[in-house]
């Protein structure tokens, strides 16, 4: 008996079902391997059975051929079925995998929606962070403007204070002049009196002395009468002088009262010009305290940032020195470090770091640290504001080295640290 070929891999396909008719339609092409693998076992199978039944024919004994056939049949028909069932499942397992594909693939979809969307966002914020910059630009003008406008303003008071300083010096100078001119006047007048007093009492006596000598010399009345006469006379002329010159300190005194009326009315005058700068005086300081106002509004969006190199020196240190320099800063924080003109003890005095901080425009000291004595360094050659070194400030404020006063926590000897906004 021949063993044909085509004939078996027609029985194997058949039994094998839809899913091997053609190598295209199976994943990758390993069910169609595995299936030529069965055949190839079939082959085997069949020539040995090709082979037994030679054999078996050789020695006469046909029924053991026909067995040996028989058997050789069965073995090819259960090796076939076996691969059948293996390319299934792995069928199965390619369908599996391109589902997965597919899922994958959908995930990928949604994710590139999502980075689209976030791009259109971010696209939104920088427009709105840009819009926010422009209004602060504006408002930073506004606060330059006001600024000048104040300044302004201020040297407008100083001026008028300066005048009105100058127009009271006047008048003081003024009145000091025409008191003392009105003084002397009275006083010429008082001794004018008191010389018309005088002579008026002397010539009192003169007539009683006529009198008495009228009395003692009857006789030498002609005489007495020419004496008289020439005595009345003499009065007369002395009386005259003095009249005139009582009409003239009268003039004198009526010239005085006109300057002094004149002096009330410039005063009066003046009075009203004060008056008239107060009000301006008054109106400006309204204005100013409304610039003010204003100002103290917009102060929020003015940030003031002190410079490097600035420093100063602590107070209340009892009469130790803690003079301090700025490192570093910018609006958010800044590097501050001892001088180089320290000196003191670490018992009941040391940098007030919260109160320098504040005064700096921040609101608190942060972390401090020692500098070995390099001011803006740690512990190396020589440093400075203009040319600082390393930065060490680990500590945080909280275990400050030298106690808390009325002014605040203290750190003391050489230190840094630094400032931070909340």
């Amino acid at each position: 008996m021949k063993f044909n070929k085509t004939l078996a891999v027609s029985v194997l396909l058949a039994i094998s079902g839809p899913a091997f008719a053609a190598k295209g339609d199976l994943p990758n092409g390993q069910p169609f391997q595995q299936l030529e693998a069965a055949i190839q076992a079939a082959e085997s199978s069949a020539a040995d059975a090709i082979a037994a039944e030679a054999a078996a024919r050789a020695s006469g004994d046909e029924a053991l051929g026909a067995a040996l056939a028989s058997e050789a049949a069965a073995r090819l028909a259960a090796d076939s079925a076996e691969a059948a069932i293996r390319a299934a499942a792995d069928a199965q397992e390619a369908a599996a995998r391109m589902a997965g594909d597919s899922a994958l693939a959908s995930d990928i979809a949604a994710n590139t929606a999502a980075i689209a969307d976030n791009k259109a966002a971010i696209t939104d914020i920088d427009g709105r962070v840009s819009a926010v910059e422009t209004d602060l630009a504006g408002l930073t003008a506004i606060v330059a403007d006001l600024s000048g406008q104040v300044d302004n303003n201020i040297a407008e008071i100083q001026e008028l204070l300066t005048v009105t300083a100058g127009l009271q010096t006047n008048i003081d100078s003024l009145v000091a002049t025409q008191q003392a001119d009105f003084d002397a006047l009275s006083t010429q007048i008082g001794t004018l009196a008191s010389q018309a007093d005088s002579l008026e009492a002397s010539l009192a006596q003169l007539r009683a002395d006529l009198h008495a000598q009228l009395d003692a010399q009857t006789g030498d009345i002609a005489g007495l009468t020419a004496d008289l006469a020439a005595m009345d006379a003499n009065l007369s002329a002395q009386i005259a002088g003095l009249a005139q010159d009582m009409l003239i300190a009268q003039g004198q005194l009526s010239s005085v009262n006109v300057a002094i009326a004149n002096l009330e009315g410039n005063q009066a005058a003046l009075a009203q010009e004060l008056d008239g700068l107060q009000l301006r005086a008054d109106a400006i300081a309204g204005r100013v305290s409304g610039l003010e106002g204003r100002v103290s509004t917009l102060e929020g969006f003015h940030v003031t940032i002190p410079q490097v190199c600035d420093s100063g020196i602590d107070q209340g240190n009892n009469g130790n020195t803690y003079d301090w320099v700025v490192c570093d800063a910018d609006e958010n924080g800044a590097w501050v470090s001892h001088g180089n003109n320290w000196s003191g003890s670490a018992s009941g005095s040391g940098y007030h770091a919260d109160k320098i901080c504040q005064d700096l425009g921040y609101s608190r000291a942060d972390k401090w640290g020692g500098t070995c004595g390099s001011v803006c360094g740690y512990c190396q050659g020589p440093t400075s504001c203009d040319s600082p070194g390393n930065q060490v400030t680990n500590t945080s404020m909280t275990s400050n080295n030298a106690g808390t006063d009325d002014l605040g926590r203290m750190i003391a000897r050489t230190v840094s640290w630094t400032c931070v906004n909340d």
